[in-house]
């Protein structure tokens, strides 16, 4: 049997769909559509299935967020039963969320929406809102990078404050056992993992570690650079995904998963934090009023802008919540604007509808 595909091309993003997969969804409902991830390990081909619900009737899913890609690097996924062929960051982040031996359900765009039908991106974009909002969990997929550090065959070393005692060091890994293990019930979160290499930045910098710890230093350094500098942070439409999840975002990549708060956390810690004491404003030689957003840790400049996007998500999803708890009107389409007038988008069309909430 022929199966009839849309080739649909918008600048640098590309996708490849069959109308056999999507139907008509029905608009007084509020259906969408969701896709059910078979089982599988981390590098068996994706399959999965697509099935239509009504956010009225409260479904159980999660949300995907991650960045679309170009068209040069496509692969090809099972999607009831036909190949369809799609982003390799699509197929990535499918695969990060993809569990071992249970079905997982996910809201994904690009394969929820029919993207050659532009009436239903219309109807379902102005749906994403409550689509968010309604998700048990939102997934940020950063990708698999080809690196030690992102494989889980490194780890930064054990850098122990000779300050702290004993029973405090307990008292803080009893606390992460607790926190990352029951609270947030993630058994692999990569929270340890980025602060550690914060610290043992911190430690070089400060001089309390010898040269055998400088190889360690360097990893640290790719793996921070690689996450302040992503792509995903520059994007327009990823503002009101983070923004307007439920709970907070679970960021992906390699091995490795951290909430986004804590990972914004890290960043900012490796930056010096949002202010600088006044004994580092005094060896600096800078002037309180100039501290906000200085650091006497020597950042490029490319860095400084990923940590300053990522830290931006994170209060507009601070500012919605807080309008949406104080029931006050929602934040205006001119702030959003201002807020996202140094990210990219695809078109003008896509720029304003990454800024409907």
């Amino acid at each position: 049997m022929v199966v009839r595909c849309h080739v649909v091309v918008e600048n640098d993003f590309c996708y490849e769909t069959s109308p056999i997969l999507y139907w008509v969804l029905a608009p007084v409902a509020n259906e969408i559509r969701l896709i059910r991830i078979n089982p599988g390990q981390r590098q068996d081909d994706v399959s999965c299935q697509l099935e239509t619900v009504s956010l009225d009737r409260r479904p159980k899913y999660d949300t995907l967020s991650y960045n679309w890609g170009g068209c040069r690097n496509r692969s090809t996924i099972s999607v009831n039963d036909q190949l369809v062929r799609v982003s390799a960051n699509l197929i990535d982040a499918l695969r990060c969320v993809r569990h071992a031996r249970k079905t997982i359900t996910l809201w994904a765009d690009a394969l929820c929406i029919d993207q050659s039908n532009e009436g239903e991106k219309n109807q379902q974009v102005a749906l994403m809102g409550q689509i968010y909002r309604q998700g048990r969990q939102t997934w940020i997929s950063l990708g698999q990078p080809d690196a030690d550090w992102a494989n889980g065959e490194w780890s930064p070393c054990p850098v122990a404050d000779q300050n702290v005692g004993r029973l405090k060091r307990l008292v803080r890994g009893i606390w992460r056992l607790f926190w990352h293990h029951l609270v947030l019930q993630r058994s692999r979160l990569g929270v340890t993992h980025v602060s550690d290499a914060v610290r043992l930045m911190e430690s070089l910098k400060a001089k309390k570690l010898d040269a055998k710890y400088r190889k360690d230093g360097d990893t640290a350094k790719a793996m921070l650079t690689w996450l302040a500098t992503h792509e995903y942070w520059t994007r327009v439409w990823v503002m009101q995904e983070v923004a307007l999840s439920r709970k907070d975002p679970i960021c992906l990549f390699g091995q490795h998963r951290i909430p986004l708060l804590s990972l914004e956390s890290a960043l900012l810690g490796w930056r010096g934090g949002r202010m600088m004491p006044l004994i580092k404003l005094r060896e600096e030689g800078l002037k309180p009023e100039e501290s906000y957003f200085q650091s006497f840790v020597k950042l490029p400049p490319d860095v400084w802008s990923g940590i300053n996007r990522a830290h931006e998500v994170c209060m507009l999803r601070v500012e919605l919540w807080t309008l949406r708890s104080s029931k006050q009107p929602p934040l205006a389409l001119a702030r959003t604007a201002q807020l996202a007038s140094h990210r990219n988008a695809s078109n003008a069309h896509d720029y304003i509808c990454g800024l409907r909430a």
